[in-house]
């Protein structure tokens, strides 16, 4: 089921049990008429719809460049959706990159494996002792994020360490005071932010488990569930996060 402002595609292969599946969602912007996105499961396109591109100025109305807007992303379930349900998953890492990727470096990256954590620049397959070539320019890449690189900050360190327009985007949306110093935040730190190219993102913040004081041992269960069956990389617990 598809519209102009968004889609909703069922694949019953996603809900197999103990299966890690690869998501790969190409957008591609097209100026005068509906852009094209294609869905990728696993390497292999499933499905290609029309939808609207995301508006260069989310608030209506001519843009004004002068003014710096933020532009919000969840990855996951949004809060305002969630719903019971038994289904349980973890997310592993994941990117962003401005390019429409073609079909080719798709298939590379899913062949790459859950447990790649780089920034596409010099990944190995699993296996194999030489690296390929980068299979994406690195100015291209808006962020990467990965259960390895958390840190548990509140907002008014993200105030200190980061912009105040970071702390104050967060802020709103957990609708807190952008000083806060007490709530715990877990941010994913963007994974590509030393790479060449326009300002990083911030990253990520899982929301899933906000003010949720951890013990250092369920911490390490909840950040790091321990060896799975396809290895023991850190996974990003079953929660929302925005971007």
């Amino acid at each position: 089921m598809s519209g102009e402002f968004g889609a909703r595609i069922w694949n019953p292969d996603l809900i197999q049990e103990g299966h890690w599946h690869h998501l790969a969602l190409v957008w591609s912007r097209v100026v005068l008429k509906n852009s094209q996105f294609s869905l990728y499961i696993d390497g292999q396109l499933v499905y290609t719809g029309k939808m609207h591109y995301i508006s260069q100025n989310p608030g209506g109305g001519a843009a004004n460049l002068t003014v710096v807007s933020s532009v919000l992303g969840y990855i996951g379930t949004a809060p305002s959706w969630r719903r019971q349900s038994r289904l349980v998953c973890r997310k592993r890492p994941c990117h962003l990159v401005e390019d429409a990727l073609n079909p080719q470096v798709v298939q590379w990256i899913y062949k790459i494996g859950p447990h790649y954590v780089g920034s596409l620049q010099a990944a190995q397959l699993p296996g194999s002792a030489e690296p390929l070539c980068s299979l994406v320019n690195e100015e291209r890449i808006v962020f990467g994020l990965n259960a390895s690189a958390l840190s548990p900050l509140t907002l008014a360190k993200i105030r200190k360490v980061y912009r105040k327009a970071d702390s104050r985007s967060v802020a709103k949306q957990l609708g807190m005071s952008s000083h806060e110093n007490a709530t715990p935040i877990r941010l994913l730190h963007n994974a590509a932010g030393h790479l060449s190219g326009p300002a990083p993102t911030l990253g990520g913040v899982v929301i899933g488990y906000l003010g949720v004081y951890l013990s250092s041992r369920l911490r390490r269960q909840v950040q790091r569930p321990g060896p799975a069956r396809d290895g023991a990389r850190p996974r990003i617990p079953d929660t929302g996060l925005f971007t």
